[in-house]
């Protein structure tokens, strides 16, 4: 294990990693973004030119083509990619997760951390997920929004509150153009 460099010493710093300066630029470009709420999906989206919309749905729903599934471990391209990795052991738990998913989101801190900081425990499909990845997959819903798509999220809470309400809020601020 080296030791950090100490002054007057003739060894070279030491240099982060390429994985950690990639961290460290998506946490700061997620810090740099405004805050969302974690209020219901059902607030009225303001809309300019072609933007479209986001909707979070569940199981009280009837399926359309080509909704989003935001479950943990959906079938599919984006398997899990949209799923909360914290899991929920009762309803006592609701919020803590939903602020713990609120909190990834932002990139402040690794699932790990986040879970060890909340005394939550973490699903593994969910959890290995990169948060670039999770990011990039984020970012290419809210392009779809501000195309003029009309998408349709749907997980098992709804209509109670959960991660997708995050997501919706996330996806609408940043689909409306600048």
């Amino acid at each position: 294990m080296q030791q950090p460099v100490g002054e007057g010493s003739d060894q070279a710093p030491l240099t982060p990693s390429a994985a950690s300066l990639r961290r460290r630029d998506a946490r700061v470009t997620a810090e740099a973004a405004p805050d969302v709420s974690l209020g219901y999906s059902t607030v009225a989206t303001p809309t300019v030119g072609p933007v479209g919309s986001v909707t979070l749905v569940g199981p009280g729903h009837a399926y359309e083509a080509g909704e989003v599934d935001i479950r943990p471990a959906p079938r599919g391209s984006y398997a899990g990619i949209f799923g909360n990795p914290y899991e929920m052991r009762g309803e006592h738990e609701r919020n803590s997760v939903i602020a713990a998913y609120h909190e990834l989101l932002r990139g402040g801190s690794t699932v790990e951390g986040i879970a060890r900081q909340r005394g939550l425990r973490v699903d593994p499909r969910p959890a290995r997920i990169p948060f670039e990845k999770r990011m990039t997959a984020l970012s290419k819903l809210a392009v779809r929004v501000r195309r003029g798509e009309h998408l349709r999220l749907r997980c098992g809470c709804t209509p109670l509150p959960c991660h997708g309400d995050v997501i919706v809020a996330w996806v609408r601020k940043r689909s409306i153009p600048p």
